[in-house]
């Protein structure tokens, strides 16, 4: 983005600029087997394979949802790179 500034006189010949990174960074494969035998309720380990790019990914954040938009609960969030797998307590 540039920004120039005018006035009645003269517009700025030098700019300020901010750059913009629009990176678009997608885990895939993710895992989950239940461990929590009991019926309606989860427990394991939920695992995923990192985006090829990880440079602008600053942290994960997992949610459980029943339709992939609305209705979501978040497991854990703040998970730092590096580490694939969040953790579902069991009886959840």
């Amino acid at each position: 983005v540039v920004v120039y500034t005018q006035s009645s006189l003269v517009e700025q010949t030098t700019p300020s600029f901010l750059e913009i990174n629009d990176t678009d960074s997608s885990v895939s494969s993710i895992k989950f087997i239940d461990r929590d035998l009991d019926e309606a309720e989860l427990g394991g380990n939920i695992t995923w394979l990192p985006p090829e790019d990880e440079a602008q990914v600053t942290l994960y954040n997992v949610y459980l949802s029943d339709d992939g938009i609305e209705n979501r609960s978040q497991i854990e969030y703040g998970i730092v790179v590096g580490t694939h797998v969040a953790k579902i307590s069991p009886e959840s």
